[in-house]
Parts: C-alpha cells; sequence; structure tokens
C-alpha cells in the first residue's frame, strides 16, 4: 500500500474509532441478544445451549462478556429469599462458542463456580445496574468498531430490562461498571481477596451517576 492509500485508509478508519471511543457513556437499549437476525441468531443459539443453559432465567443481575478473541463468560447474580442470602453463579468454557462442535462438549466442559456472597454486594451491585440500565438510550451516530469487548447487562426488578457496550473506556461510567463486575469474577474465582474495593468503586460510579 502506498503512502496515499494509507493516508486515505487511515481518514476513513479514524472517525469510526473516534466514534466507538466517545459512545460510552451510557448503555444503549437491548431487548435481547438472541432475537436479532442472520449470523447472530444461530451464535445466540450456540450460546444458549452450550453456555447458559440451565441458568436462571430471571437473575437480579446478568453479565455477558462477548470477547471477539476470548472464550465468553456470564454470571447470574440472584436472591435466595428463602435462606435471605445472593448468590451469583459463574460460568465460562475453554473455547469460544462459535468455535464449539458437538464433539467439544467433553473436552471443553463449562467451568462453573457457584458461591453466596455478602448481602451488602450483592445489594449494592443489584442497584448500580438498575441504576445504570434505567439510563440507557440509543446514540444518535452508530457506534462501529473492528475489534474489542462486547458486554451485556440485564437486570429483573418486576421484568426484565437489558443495555449493551461496545469496549468502552476505562474512565467512562460504563468502562466503571464493567471494571466492577469483571471485579466481581476476580473475587468469587479467588483472584481478589477482598471485596471492599468493588464496593469503593460502586460507591465512586454512584457518585458520577448522581453528577449526570
Amino acid at each position: 500500500m502506498n503512502l496515499k492509500n494509507l493516508l486515505l485508509s487511515l481518514i476513513l478508519i479514524t472517525p469510526n474509532l473516534l466514534l466507538a471511543q466517545i459512545n460510552d457513556k451510557h448503555l444503549e437499549p437491548v431487548n435481547g441478544i438472541f432475537d436479532v437476525t442472520g449470523n447472530r441468531i444461530y451464535y445466540g443459539s450456540k450460546v444458549r445451549e452450550y453456555l447458559i443453559d440451565g441458568l436462571y432465567d430471571y437473575p437480579k443481575v446478568r453479565f455477558f462478556k462477548f470477547p471477539s478473541r476470548d472464550p465468553e463468560e456470564v454470571f447470574n447474580l440472584t436472591f435466595d429469599r428463602s435462606n435471605n442470602v445472593w448468590e451469583i453463579k459463574y460460568r465460562t468454557r475453554g473455547v469460544m462458542i462459535h468455535r464449539l462442535n458437538e464433539s467439544d462438549i467433553t473436552k471443553f466442559p463449562i467451568d462453573e463456580i457457584h458461591t453466596i456472597i455478602p448481602s451488602e454486594l450483592g445489594e449494592s451491585l443489584y442497584e448500580l445496574c438498575v441504576q445504570m440500565i434505567n439510563l440507557t438510550k440509543f446514540y444518535e451516530n452508530e457506534k462501529t468498531g473492528m475489534d474489542g469487548i462486547n458486554y451485556y447487562f440485564s437486570v429483573f426488578d418486576g421484568k426484565i430490562k437489558a443495555g449493551q457496550i461496545w469496549s468502552p473506556r476505562p474512565n467512562s461510567k460504563t468502562g466503571k461498571l464493567v471494571k466492577i463486575c469483571e471485579e466481581v469474577i476476580k473475587y468469587i474465582t479467588g483472584e481478589l481477596n477482598s471485596y471492599s474495593e468493588i464496593l469503593n468503586d460502586i460507591n465512586e460510579l454512584n457518585i458520577d451517576i448522581k453528577k449526570r
């Protein structure tokens, strides 16, 4: 590619990359990841069959992480009223879902962690996600990008509400929400010893939300 063509490509690509970077102030509405068309229907059906089959359909919070190059991750946050405890069920596989064939099921079994978490963490995470999803709205310009990670969030407060974001900046509200959910995963997998940092990050994001 000569210098002229390279510069032209950069001119065409840069606005899209900038757009992808600034469209992260809030989540975008989404009805679900399985009610779309084309290849996504097939992908969505595989995600349902090979990753979330058997998970409770109405968790207080559901967090989905769809990287472009790594295995998908999901967790459900639920509240057990009979025992008055908050629980998280986390799942992933050792391979990306779209590369998974029927013959690979036993080779790449679901890695699942089901654990009780402190009530203050469960309540704080649920209330934060409700606030963030209640602020969802469509962007005037469609967000585009060539790579990255799609994140989906849903809450159940009498009805299911959902929002999505693509590779947000770390210091944006949505970026902080993603960080909090990933910290929760690290906490339940043992990579994070204390949840105090998560509560601090939740409080910080709550302050940002109030500022609008």
